[in-house]
């Protein structure tokens, strides 16, 4: 939502690569599984064929 962009007073997107991405590999997950969360699903989503 709009409130969650840095320009509302949210964490922004930023906050995934600097907060979220970090605990997953805290928590054990592949840097594989991370990049088809954070590279390869994206690019599936916005591929319009």
């Amino acid at each position: 939502t709009k409130s969650s962009l840095c320009r509302y007073g949210g964490w922004g997107y930023g906050h995934i690569l600097r907060d979220a991405v970090p605990v997953m590999k805290i928590k054990g997950l592949s840097q594989e599984l991370i990049d088809t969360i954070m590279i390869e699903n994206p690019m599936r989503m916005f591929t319009f064929a």
